[in-house]
């Protein structure tokens, strides 16, 4: 169950942790703040006004990558759920001999025969062996193209017999590409071009679908504008998406990036995994920018926002020994072009009712509670 998931639950630990210390009649005041923020005369994007939600949720997950790139040139190995989406839609059989054709480009891998063993000084892990074909793949340390996540064998060769995969080739090419573009626009040390920005636009959605495709188990593979005409290698996949959806996030990111020129390349955590992550089954953060906690929010609705401030409440709490040094939490609003942000020691007080609750206990609490189930 997702983070957001137990929030939403008032019976789970964490749901009925933060109902009791944060009242919702202490909500109204931040409540009314982000409203403000969300009825902006201008609402930017480029979206016809019925375009499917599912549409507006890709490319709200879309922005969150590319904002990610305003600060940091982020290594794919940090993209575990876009990976491990990709993976689940990938035919991996393909791998040995892909592997066997130039070995260079997976210089962290070996293919042996059941039984061998990589016989160089290197620390090797075996992370699968194929009986029928007689083969293993072995992993060097962790290495930055995830070719194989051991975690999805399962889901790989058991769960979704029937649905439809990619050739491996092109989820190589994918993420072999998406380093090369990142690395290339450096979109962390000055304003990228018209064409730059489409380029990573697209590359950005398509990790938003793998992303959606990893959340939802393989439903919903392939999206529509896949579906008629399966990808062969990366062209096909990025030049598939719908040059709507890409201009879309290029006025996003257009907006963004003026807004916020003078925090481009700002020391930034992205992706913030707590040390309470663990007690929730996995959780962590969009971004950490000189000690605010920001969550990114692409909407024009103004309703049911009170799970927002609980749930960004909650990746604090889980900040257990002050691992990120946390003073602030607010929210990036994209499509507004704006954010609301508070310092987390008020809001604390302001939400509780309690002028002497501090974080320190708070964290010590729901962490008690979480490791005590």
């Amino acid at each position: 169950m997702s983070l957001k998931s137990q929030i939403e639950n008032p019976k789970s630990i964490l749901g009925h942790f933060v109902r009791e210390v944060f009242p919702s009649s202490g909500n109204r005041e931040c409540l009314a703040e982000i409203k403000q923020k969300l009825v902006a005369e201008h609402v930017v994007g480029l979206l016809e006004e019925r375009t499917p939600p599912w549409i507006y949720s890709l490319v709200g997950s879309t922005i969150d990558y590319r904002i990610r790139y305003h600060f940091s040139e982020t290594p794919i190995s940090q993209y575990d759920m876009a990976q491990s989406g990709a993976w689940l839609v990938t035919d991996i059989i393909e791998f040995p001999s892909l592997f066997r054709k130039d070995p260079s480009r997976f210089s962290d891998y070996k293919v042996l025969s059941i039984g061998e063993f990589p016989n160089d000084t290197q620390k090797w892990s075996l992370r699968y062996e194929c009986h029928q074909d007689d083969y293993a793949i072995w992993t060097k340390g962790q290495p930055d193209l995830k070719i194989f996540d051991f975690d999805l064998l399962s889901l790989l060769n058991i769960s979704n017999p029937d649905l439809t995969r990619m050739p491996l080739e092109c989820t190589v090419e994918f993420f072999e590409g998406l380093a090369e573009s990142a690395s290339r626009v450096a979109a962390h040390k000055r304003a990228p071009t018209h064409a730059e920005e489409l380029e990573l636009a697209r590359c950005c959605f398509v990790l938003s679908a793998f992303e959606s495709c990893r959340r939802n188990g393989g439903k919903g593979w392939p999206p529509p504008f896949l579906a008629e005409s399966p990808p062969k290698n990366a062209d096909d996949l990025l030049n598939a998406v719908p040059d709507r959806y890409v201009q879309d996030v290029v006025a996003l990111a257009d907006a963004f990036t003026e807004r916020y020129a003078d925090q481009r390349g700002a020391p930034a955590v992205l992706n913030p995994v707590f040390r309470g992550s663990k007690d929730v089954g996995g959780a962590d953060g969009d971004i950490v920018v000189d000690g605010c906690l920001w969550d990114i929010k692409t909407t024009t609705r103004t309703k049911g926002k009170g799970v927002w401030l609980y749930q960004i409440l909650g990746y604090a709490l889980l900040d257990y020994e002050n691992d990120y040094e946390i003073e602030h939490i607010g929210f990036l609003f994209p499509r507004q072009n704006t954010s609301v942000r508070w310092e987390l020691s008020d809001m604390i007080r302001k939400l509780s009712k309690r002028p002497d609750l501090s974080i320190l206990e708070l964290r010590q609490e729901v962490r008690n509670r979480l490791q005590a189930k």
